[in-house]
């Protein structure tokens, strides 16, 4: 998946990773821990104006809470 964002990026130094000064890097990048609707620590998303990104089906509690955010924005 990064490979193919990083195809479409008009530059691949555009693509966003997790920083691995995150204090929750590896629960982030390791694959094995998914959000809830309580907990978004080891989710990773990214907002650009109105494009919502995820990384996995793992971080489903947290990608459709940004993305009803930019809903709301458009409709206010």
């Amino acid at each position: 998946m990064q490979q193919e964002v990083t195809r479409a990026l008009a530059s691949s130094a555009d693509f966003i990773d997790v920083p691995e000064s995150d204090p929750d890097f590896k629960r982030k990048t390791s694959g094995t821990s998914r959000d809830t609707l309580t907990n978004d620590r080891p989710a990773w998303v990214v907002r650009d104006e109105n494009y919502v990104s995820a990384r996995w089906p793992g971080d489903t509690h947290s990608f459709a809470r940004t993305f009803a955010e930019v809903l709301q924005a458009r409709t206010a």
